[in-house]
């Protein structure tokens, strides 16, 4: 356990040597914040036609692809429900959220998928975050596909990919990925710390015309989701925000929905993080204790103590 989580932690030193990349340019969020609370001034959970009145804004805009990374998993106001599913139906590019309860029990272990209602189920794709949390608390891997459920992130890149528009610019196809990769746990290629994805607030995509540059979401996939610095529910266990490999340097969590707009451009671009094969660990520390041993014997003890402690430091990296 200890060697496992100085391994993890090597990882996150990693990214913070290599630095910021530039974030995905095909992808805006729109994010439920705290700015947004203080302009519409409504408790949450908003209005669900608040959120049919965006889908049309962001349709409107030229937006290719909406994600909603909220779940809509119990009943409203009828005629909330109602008005979420005509846009959901009118705009007809939308992938909805659920999500998996673990209940863990010293004799079973239960996991229940919440889905959304059935009526938002019939008019838009659906797909599940599936990301892992690792002992320490940190997100770094996602899962793209299981057998009886695709993720958020690939209902979205599917759909991108529906899009002439996409296909023009030479986006990548996902036979590229196989199915072995797709149903095993793969390292998110982090572009940079939390904040980094283009970020408008939900307001503003509101009335996008007056308070935002033209074009901001044409041709786009957009992404809504919070990311609030306080919990909007308090009688939830935890809010939608978790530490990723930057967290311990910039020392603020990622919102869920960014993490998932990271994961969608690792898969448009085909860049997650690959680690070495067994294979090939063995022949690199073959090769490194080949190379320690013609030296060492060719030394006297002083330099051959020194060389033997660069040699394990190494062995460690």
């Amino acid at each position: 356990a200890f060697f496992s989580l100085l391994e993890l932690k090597g990882l996150d030193l990693l990214f913070t040597l290599r630095g910021t990349l530039s974030p995905p340019e095909q992808i805006v969020i729109v994010a439920i914040d705290e700015t947004s609370m203080a302009e519409i001034r409504q408790q949450w959970p908003w209005p669900r036609n608040l959120h049919a009145q965006l889908l049309r804004q962001l349709h409107k805009a030229g937006a290719k692809v909406i994600g909603i990374d909220v779940l809509f998993a119990e009943p409203s106001e009828p005629a909330e429900d109602q008005a979420l599913t005509d846009a959901l139906r009118d705009v007809g590019n939308v992938v909805l959220v659920s999500a998996l309860a673990v209940e863990n029990d010293p004799l079973y272990r239960y996991t229940l998928r919440i889905d959304p209602l059935p009526m938002f189920r019939d008019v838009a794709m659906v797909g599940n975050p599936l990301i892992r949390i690792d002992a320490d608390g940190i997100v770094r891997r996602t899962r793209i596909l299981t057998p009886d459920m695709p993720s958020f992130a690939l209902q979205i890149v599917r759909r991108y990919l529906e899009h002439p528009a996409a296909k023009q610019k030479n986006a990548p196809e996902l036979q590229q990925f196989s199915q072995k990769v797709l149903l095993k746990d793969v390292l998110i290629n982090y572009p940079g710390p939390p904040k980094t994805v283009k970020t408008v607030s939900y307001y503003q995509a509101l009335d996008y015309e007056r308070l935002l540059p033209p074009g901001i979401f044409t041709g786009k996939i957009v992404l809504i989701g919070r990311a609030l610095e306080v919990i909007p529910e308090p009688q939830r266990l935890s809010g939608d925000t978790f530490l990723t490999p930057f967290s311990w340097i910039v020392q603020d969590p990622a919102a869920g929905v960014e993490i998932q707009a990271n994961i969608i451009s690792n898969l448009l671009e085909g860049r997650f993080l690959t680690e070495l094969s067994s294979p090939m660990q063995s022949l690199l520390l073959l090769s490194l204790t080949s190379m320690a041993s013609l030296i060492l014997v060719r030394l006297r003890p002083l330099p051959g103590l020194i060389v033997t402690l660069v040699v394990a430091g190494l062995f460690f990296a």
